[in-house]
């Protein structure tokens, strides 16, 4: 998952021991938050770089590591469903109610539930209002492992978090590091 844009809010609403912490939920430890540079679009066939697109930070970090991060110091309780919330009155909270008769009073409530979320459903006030617009692209989600020191190393030189790739021939391909060792010497590779 990339973070980049939001770092700056997520830096206002995470607590600062947390977010001190966001460079080791790192898809890959050699890459620092602040590090910059060009993120690398290719031709898809021929490996040649098209462009290349500045960023001033940015972060990689798999969505397993992201979730035990932000939840430090939190209890979560998974298997409940919500089925209403309602903000308190003076905007300082909001009391999330679930199907098991229980609520719960905080003062945010996050939605980690998808495009279809529950919780974007309340907060825009109605399904329609909540609707995300389809993507006309086709995306899968693979892992490889290159059992290749020498390809594993390459790839995590020239391309420390990712890249596209585009094609004349009308296909693309996003290719990102999803985890790796601390060291490319004793990965698997």
């Amino acid at each position: 998952m990339a973070i980049h844009w939001s770092l700056d809010r997520l830096e206002v609403i995470l607590p600062s021991s947390i977010y001190a912490d966001m460079e080791r939920a790192s898809c890959n430890p050699d890459v620092p938050i602040a590090a910059g540079g060009d993120y690398p679009i290719i031709h898809g066939e021929t490996g040649r770089m098209l462009a290349g697109v500045p960023y001033k930070k940015g972060l990689r970090v798999p969505r397993s590591k992201m979730r035990a991060l932000c939840a430090g110091g939190i209890e979560v309780q998974y298997g409940r469903t919500l089925i209403d919330m309602a903000f308190n009155e003076s905007g300082n909270g909001v009391t999330a109610f679930f199907d098991d008769g229980s609520s719960v009073h905080g003062s945010m409530l996050v939605g980690t539930d998808g495009p279809r979320s529950r919780v974007r459903e309340f907060a825009m006030g109605s399904v329609e209002a909540a609707a995300v617009e389809a993507f006309p692209i086709w995306h899968h989600n693979l892992t490889v492992c290159y059992r290749d020191a020498d390809k594993a190393r390459y790839l995590r030189q020239r391309f420390p978090t990712s890249y596209l790739a585009l094609s004349d021939r009308s296909f693309h391909a996003f290719q990102s590091s999803e985890q790796m060792s601390e060291s490319p010497v004793t990965s698997d590779y």
